[in-house]
């Protein structure tokens, strides 16, 4: 119920706004770019336009083995033959190159620059994504996860994404039982007592949900852990204030 319910609140939200609902399906066109990882190549576009093949707002940064600047490449488009080439058409381009120790060497401006890229427009398509955080259900971001790990880019942020919908109905056990547990069993504890530790205990679980998802996301961690490392350490605590209570 909640996931729907978010994704109608949006499109009230829009209105409110007098952004009128189709706002939803222009929000991505031209507003916000699309950036995105593959292995050592990280791109940014201003919006795809799909069925014409091309790419709009284009910017290409690339690393060499250690992890230095050797090419930037910027274009008003990128444009694919037929949408499974990997030949791209680069219209009003300026590609930038670097020494092997990242220091600037030439820049060079192109009416239409031809450039090989390991990535097809269904690599850049693939990894559009229509949908906000909050908007997104479990299924959506493992169908995301699934997409870039196929085409071998950076998928870490949607597989954190996806252990933090798997593990998120679980704070509703850990505040009821740490806030009966614990409210109910302090001298005076009495039902205002558990409420007020409920509350303590959802802002701190919230602060280690979004504490974890930030280090998953940046791959510091095993999205794993990192998407459920609020329900561990609450796991923990449940764990050893029972014990603790009852023995």
């Amino acid at each position: 119920m909640a996931y729907p319910s978010a994704y109608k609140a949006v499109d009230i939200s829009y209105i409110l706004r007098d952004k009128g609902p189709a706002a939803r399906l222009k929000k991505y066109t031209y507003s916000d770019d699309l950036t995105l990882r593959f292995d050592n190549r990280y791109y940014t576009i201003g919006y795809g336009a799909w069925y014409e093949n091309t790419l709009m707002g284009f910017h290409l940064l690339e690393l060499n083995s250690e992890g230095i600047v050797s090419r930037m490449v910027d274009a008003d488009k990128a444009i694919s033959a037929d949408g499974k080439s990997h030949l791209w058409n680069f219209v009003n381009a300026r590609m930038s190159l670097f020494n092997s120790q990242g220091a600037y060497l030439e820049t060079k401006t192109y009416t239409n620059l031809f450039l090989p890229l390991p990535e097809t427009m269904k690599s850049f398509r693939n990894f559009y994504i229509d949908r906000d955080s909050e908007e997104r259900s479990i299924f959506y971001v493992y169908d995301l996860y699934q997409k870039r790990k196929e085409l071998g880019g950076e998928y870490a942020v949607f597989l954190t994404e996806f252990f933090w919908h798997a593990g998120y109905p679980l704070i509703c056990f850990f505040i009821v039982f740490l806030g009966g547990m614990v409210g109910g069993r302090l001298k005076k504890g009495n039902a205002a007592t558990s409420i007020a530790v409920s509350m303590i205990f959802t802002i701190i679980y919230f602060f280690l949900m979004y504490f974890g998802t930030a280090f998953g996301e940046s791959g510091t961690i095993h999205p794993l852990i990192a998407g459920n490392l609020a329900n561990i350490i609450a796991a923990i605590a449940s764990l050893s204030i029972h014990y603790r209570m009852d023995y």
